[in-house]
């Protein structure tokens, strides 16, 4: 299961979002974001950010508003 960070940090991405920027967002080491990223890549079984959001998106794991 994908904690709130992890389904935040996938729906900005999806909406466009930076690493960089979401870093800053919400307040993270470069250290701490990759370690969230790794964490959401190994949970979903997915290759890359690209098919993270996909897959979570696919199990109703997140929504885009708009």
């Amino acid at each position: 299961m994908l904690t709130d960070e992890e389904k935040k940090i996938l729906v900005l991405l999806g909406e466009g979002e930076s690493y960089q920027t979401i870093m800053k967002k919400m307040g993270f080491t470069p250290y701490k974001m990759r370690k969230t990223r790794e964490s959401f890549l190994e949970k979903l079984g997915a290759r890359n950010h690209t098919h993270a959001i996909y897959l979570a998106f696919s199990k109703g794991m997140i929504k885009f508003s708009g």
